[in-house]
């Protein structure tokens, strides 16, 4: 065996308890970054899979130009039959108001929702878009429908999917209910429709005909609309709708070129049916999304490596005092025979064993972690379990690694020193320069940070700069300011502590000053997870107040795929309705946001009757003004902006803004004059909240707001999907939403919300997220507690014989244990004011980031009760750490302690 395998050995086996510390915070980290890695594979795979059963796998579309009509049926014939299509595939789309009958032979019903209906060919469908059916089979008649399992829960009075919209659209209605068990499927207060049961459409004169049920489809991942599947003739004979297909799927041959087959048939197509059809690709609906979805990832490695870099610095500390406490037995070595290889060569192993321990004993546990994760949100993560290699690849390689880089500095200090120097008993007591030169290199890494965001002219630039070198520099920085500011918090509050702690005078800030870089290094591992915490919070503070806050929602909404004239007219006829506005959402292209190649954001044009809609919105004007604005509007050519625009592409009144259509073929860049700069009235919000489950493909961003003849104009579409409505003071939110879809369930409205309980949800999903954030936080801390023990345990053992001095000459025990724990508050301290000005600095340089990248103008925000918890969490786990080695002095007896020598 090689003498640096013998010296590793010897290394591990005599030092046990600081290698199992070493290794449980290696392996907590590969956990955590384990268990970050497969929950973000498993959650983008179940987007992707939703994006399958929204979008298909099909390799090109044909689809009305205007988005909402119908394609002949003989285009799909005529589809079928060109070259390289393998099948067309036509599918039609509706929104109406279907009900459960639970007694056929006299029409009884109860339970009704409105719900997305799609008329599918049964054979061909499952090879574009597969359906996941829990029971049954798909329509193959007319009269046969199948009900996914959020619709069958709604028509039985059950809303699983507990959404705020959803919740309200499936609640039974007062309908007298037979007496029935509960047990039984068919009665009214079963957990869901089951096959072989009865429904029909809902209509304002009269109901259609029966339908049976023959199959229960799974909800999609992450959710969407309830939707119900019938054949194409069977919703056509349902809703006596106009002939034709809504959109046509086209599977072509496997090495066939999307786009090249795009560009044969398009001029073909114009001939045949003008400019009413549009054909593309369909990686043009996907692409938005993979994109976004790789960006995600720069989050998650960028976090990884901090993880392993903190586990490195709590290795490197650990070493390093083993290398210490060793001078004299590796002074030895030297003296018989070792060389500086040898000794370098152990701890570089040993280093190497305590990395891979951890990545062995952590990345099982991340994944399981994971696992039962996905398992307790299933319905939401239809995908399951998705394991990321890279990830896990990345989980084992950074174990690794940070046991190499934290052993590095260790094996060059154990090769480096003479064996004349580590043989003399006197110790070496830390350098004024060495600190004031941490001090400085620390300060450097600030300002690098501070460089990154503020020296580049761009937003590409600042990501960059800040991703690649200012947040290292950052992290780095404050890792090596943990060494001044213990030394800073000991002169300063050492005296107070000592007589808090019944110690002689002094003795802390002794103990301390002996050792600066191992209690200011591991004060750095344990301020990283606070200053994340605290930065979380910063930032959803920030939102919740500057952009949740500001945003404006009108009263109510209907939202419905294409709303007729005859919805608006209604709505106006109902008594606690004050006015209305019917509102058009089309996405569009800009380059206003985001980072170019890696993520692609879109925005909204929301389109208005300027005289209506500024009756009933509420803005605030930024620049310019209703009057004017509205003068120009009605001219034609001009938009108002959200203020994001203003923020991050200072862009105000008179400039012109320059935008592409999102759909179709025809991307002409469009410009418009912008008439005015407002707060976002939150009707992009409420499109996109609507649409949950549906638009993943999207990914838009911020709005603008410009006429519908605009839209009709430059953008072909006339389509209304929104009708804004102004309730009178006096009347209930969930009285009036009720008596709207009621008045309106003929109309195949798919959902009608109240703007306060849009509000009140966004920020219920903002304050979830935090508590998921702040879940890892406290997680790091935790890893970082280790090395606070390691730190601890090491202390203890190289000071035996002193603290066996100590109570010889009349120390108490509790006095040494008291001790102990005082060195544990004094990293605390420590680390909670390194990492508060970390998190404040933090949150300042995501501030620049957010205007930049989203024009988001955030303003800095404490959130004084998470310091409060994180204050708290900090000192809890570094006193929790120093317990057992407390415990441990506080057993021992004097001769024990003294026998070390």
């Amino acid at each position: 065996m090689r003498p640096a395998w013998r010296l590793a050995i010897s290394a591990l086996s005599g030092r046990r308890k600081r290698v199992v510390l070493l290794t449980a915070a290696v392996a907590l980290s590969a956990l955590l970054v384990a268990a970050v890695a497969t929950a973000t594979h498993s959650i983008n795979a179940s987007l992707q899979a939703r994006v399958t059963a929204t979008v298909g796998n099909a390799q090109a579309r044909l689809e009305p130009a205007s988005g909402q009509g119908r394609l002949p049926e003989r285009l799909l014939t005529e589809a079928g039959s060109w070259d390289g299509v393998v099948a067309a595939v036509g599918r039609v789309r509706d929104s109406i108001a279907i009900e459960r009958i639970v007694e056929p032979e006299s029409g009884l019903a109860a339970g009704w929702s409105t719900a997305l209906a799609l008329g599918i060919d049964p054979e061909l469908e499952p090879r574009v878009r597969p359906i996941d059916l829990a029971e049954g089979r798909l329509p193959e008649a007319p009269d046969e429908v199948v009900l996914d399992e959020l619709l069958a829960a709604r028509l039985a009075g059950r809303d699983p999917a507990a959404g705020m919209m959803a919740g309200r659209a499936g609640q039974v209605r007062g309908v007298d209910q037979p007496d029935r068990s509960e047990n039984d499927a068919s009665s009214p207060g079963a957990a869901r429709v089951a096959v072989g049961e009865t429904v029909r459409l809902r209509r304002l004169l009269g109901r259609g005909e029966p339908a049976r049920v023959v199959g229960i489809a799974k909800q999609p991942p992450l959710g969407g609309r309830p939707r119900v599947y019938f054949t194409v003739e069977g919703l056509a004979s349902a809703t006596r709708g106009k002939p034709g297909v809504s959109e046509i799927d086209l599977l072509l041959v496997d090495d066939a070129d999307p786009e090249a087959f795009v560009e044969a048939q398009r001029q073909g197509i114009v001939d045949a049916y003008g400019q009413g059809v549009l054909i593309q690709t369909s990686a043009r609906i996907t692409s938005g999304l993979e994109q976004n979805l790789r960006s995600s990832r720069v989050g998650f490695y960028v976090g990884s490596i901090m993880a392993f870099f903190s586990a490195g610095f709590i290795i490197m500390t650990g070493l390093t005092v083993d290398v210490a406490q060793r001078q004299r037995e590796l002074a030895i070595v030297r003296c018989v025979g070792g060389t500086r290889a040898h000794l370098a060569g152990a701890q570089l192993i040993v280093g190497g064993v305590i990395g891979t321990l951890g990545a062995v004993l952590g990345i099982p546990g991340g994944v399981v972690v994971t696992w039962a994760l996905v398992e307790m949100f299933k319905e939401n993560l239809g995908a399951g379990l998705a394991i990321s290699t890279a990830g896990l690849v990345l989980s084992a390689a950074g174990s690794i690694i940070a046991g190499l880089l934290g052993a590095a500095w260790p094996a060059w200090k154990a090769a480096s020193t003479s064996p004349l120097r580590a043989l003399s008993p006197q110790a070496q007591p830390a350098r004024t320069r060495g600190i004031v030169l941490t001090l400085g290199l620390g300060l450097a890494g600030v300002a690098a940070q501070i460089a990154s965001i503020t020296l580049p002219t761009t937003g590409d630039g600042v990501f960059w700069a800040y991703l690649t070198f200012g947040l290292p520099a950052l992290v780095v920085g404050y890792f090596l300011l943990g060494v001044p500011a213990v030394v800073l918090v000991t002169r300063l509050l050492g005296p107070t502590l000592d007589a808090v702690l019944g110690l002689p005078r002094g003795v802390l800030a002794r103990t301390i000053a002996a050792h600066p870089y191992r209690y200011g290094f591991t004060t750095g591992a344990m301020m990283g997870g606070l200053a994340l915490m605290l930065s979380i919070w910063a930032q959803g503070g920030s939102v919740m107040r500057d952009w949740l806050g500001s945003l404006r929602f009108p009263d109510a909404f209907v939202y419905g795929l294409s709303l007729t004239p005859d919805i608006q007219d209604r709505l106006d006829g109902l008594d606690f309705v004050e006015g209305t506005a019917a509102i058009a959402v089309h996405p569009i292209e800009t380059d206003a946001f985001g980072v170019r190649g890696l993520t692609n954001y879109r925005s909204s044009f929301i389109a208005f009757e300027p005289d209506t809609f500024f009756e009933l919105a509420t803005l605030r004007w930024v620049e310019g003004d209703e009057d004017t604005a509205r003068e120009r509007l009605n001219q034609g050519g001009a938009i108002i902006v959200a203020r994001e625009f203003m923020v991050a592409q200072g862009l105000s009144v008179g400039d012109t803004f320059v935008c592409r259509n999102a759909l179709g073929e025809d991307r002409t860049e469009q410009s418009f004059e912008i008439v005015g700069v407002v707060t976002s009235p939150g009707l992009d919000i409420v499109s996109t909240f609507f649409n949950i489950g549906e638009n993943y493909t999207q990914q838009a961003l911020h709005a603008v707001f410009g006429t519908r003849a605009d839209l009709k104009e430059r953008f072909g579409s006339d389509a209304t999907q929104l009708v804004q409505i102004e309730l009178a003071d006096d009347v209930d939110d969930a009285v009036a939403l009720d008596t709207i879809k009621r008045e309106l369930f003929d109309t195949g409205i798919l959902e009608a919300g109240s703007g306060r309980e849009i509000k009140r949800e966004l920020a219920s999903v903002i304050s979830n997220t935090l508590i998921v954030s702040t879940t890892i936080a406290i997680g790091a801390m935790v890893i970082a507690s280790f090395g606070v023990a390691n730190l601890i345990v090491a202390t203890v053992e190289s000071r035996r014989y002193e603290l066996g001095v100590f109570r010889a000459i009349g120390a108490g025990r509790a006095s040494l244990a008291r001790l102990v724990v005082g060195e544990s508050i004094v990293v605390a301290i420590a680390a909670c004011g390194l990492g508060f000005v970390l998190s404040v600095q933090g949150s300042f340089a995501g501030r620049a980031l957010n205007r930049v990248l989203l024009g988001l103008d955030l303003q800095p925000f404490i959130s004084w009760t998470a310091v409060a918890i994180g204050f708290s969490t900090v000192i809890g786990v570094c006193v929790f750490a120093a317990l057992p080695a407390a415990i441990g002095v506080l057993r021992a007896r004097p001769r024990e302690l003294l026998a070390v020598r």
